[in-house]
């Protein structure tokens, strides 16, 4: 059950109810509500979870037993200052149990995602864009609350391996941190079979001959619904037109 479900579902159970300060635990849902749905606005994280804990409605239904809902929370950082910032507030914020299983479970997932995004941007250079669908479904299966199998097989699969030969070091670093990651969060465990056809993946991704190749990207969908920038365009035009197979229908 997603977060907004679940406030729902306890909002519900606050208007059928009678509570001494239900004026006040409405407001309080409201505002609750807005920091779930918005991006971090505020100057430091740790003025959002000071926020969070203080909140009446959080307090009232004891959502800081329930880690879904700080993992949330976790999941809006997107720079290493903030993950600098969390690490210490364990020193300076009392945290739940369940809190705190949301800062350890989240926070490496957090950290190998941004080291990703890093290395993206510098080895896909004008290209990045291209690959941000497959980003956004590693993100979301990252921080979902259970990774399977067959999330490990998509992400050898994904647009990611046609960037690994003649890639930076770094960048294949990044890549091998997040399949580490997701490896040691599979559930249920893979079996012995399992890790045969992902070694075997692993290996045929290791004899690829052509570097860089973005003709996977456009096998699909053609070129006019990807919604590239000018730039991107620009840059596709002048560097990759020998990549295109005429059969994918690339328009300009």
């Amino acid at each position: 059950m997603g977060i907004e479900t679940k406030l729902l579902h306890m909002f519900q159970i606050l208007a059928f109810s009678k509570f001494p300060n239900k004026g006040k635990l409405i407001q309080s849902y409201e505002e609750l509500k807005k920091i779930y749905i918005d991006p971090l606005c505020a100057d430091s994280i740790l003025e959002t979870i000071n926020i969070v804990k203080n909140n009446l409605f959080y307090k009232e239904f004891e959502l800081q037993n329930d880690s879904q809902f700080f993992s949330a929370i976790i999941k809006k950082v997107d720079d290493f200052l903030t993950i600098d910032e969390l690490l210490k507030s364990l020193s300076e914020i009392k945290y739940s149990a369940a809190e705190k299983e949301a800062l350890e479970q989240q926070l490496p997932r957090v950290k190998v995602l941004l080291n990703l995004d890093n290395d993206l941007r510098k080895e896909a250079g004008d290209f990045y864009e291209m690959y941000s669908k497959d980003f956004s479904e590693l993100k979301e299966i990252l921080f979902s609350e259970k990774i399977y199998y067959k999330n490990l097989e998509w992400f050898l699969k994904s647009n990611f391996s046609n960037l690994i030969p003649g890639s930076s070091s770094f960048f294949t670093d990044s890549l091998h941190s997040v399949f580490t990651c997701l490896l040691k969060n599979v559930y249920p465990a893979i079996t012995n079979e399992d890790f045969n056809s992902l070694a075997s993946i692993i290996k045929k991704n290791a004899k690829k001959k052509t570097a860089i190749n973005h003709n996977m990207f456009f096998c699909e969908v053609p070129l006019k619904e990807k919604n590239l920038s000018t730039v991107a365009k620009v840059a596709l035009q002048n560097n990759l037109e020998k990549y295109i197979l005429p059969t994918n229908g690339f328009r300009h």
